[in-house]
């Protein structure tokens, strides 16, 4: 189970290894995009050069969220893949599995229950009436 949490969290590692890189790549070109985009808000217009800049940028940083989509959904994927969750997912089907017989058994007792609850009640109802007529003969 140690060797199965250590590959969990050396996917994990990496993952945030990964992420931490490609981050510090757009924060270059956020900084230009951020400083271009405030120019432009005051009023200020770009020249030609700056707006091919600005549209770099905004693709390096479009590619940049669209890396560390796929690198989640890899990491997402090789999770699934470890032994540590495919363990736990065996481990919740034998207790899943276990779940059902014992629902099995409660529904039948709960049926046992509710049949002698039928005949308690057929009893009372029985003693009731011996009674009723035992007090008539009286």
């Amino acid at each position: 189970m140690a060797d199965a949490e250590a590959e969990f969290k050396k996917i994990a590692d990496e993952r945030d290894r990964t992420v931490a890189r490609l981050k510090a790549l757009q924060t270059p070109a956020q900084r230009e995009r951020n400083r271009l985009n405030n120019k432009r808000k005051t009023g200020v217009d770009l020249t030609e050069q700056e707006k091919k800049d600005f549209d770099n940028t905004t693709t390096v940083i479009e590619s940049t969220r669209k890396a560390i989509q796929v690198v989640n959904l890899i990491t997402i994927q090789a999770m699934d893949d470890s032994d540590l969750l495919k363990q736990i997912k065996s481990d919740l089907n034998k207790i899943s599995g276990d779940l059902k017989k014992t629902m099995k058994k409660l529904d039948h007792i709960v049926k046992i229950a509710q049949t002698a609850a039928q005949v308690t009640s057929a009893f009372v109802k029985i003693v009731e009436r011996l009674t009723a007529l035992l007090a008539k003969a009286a």
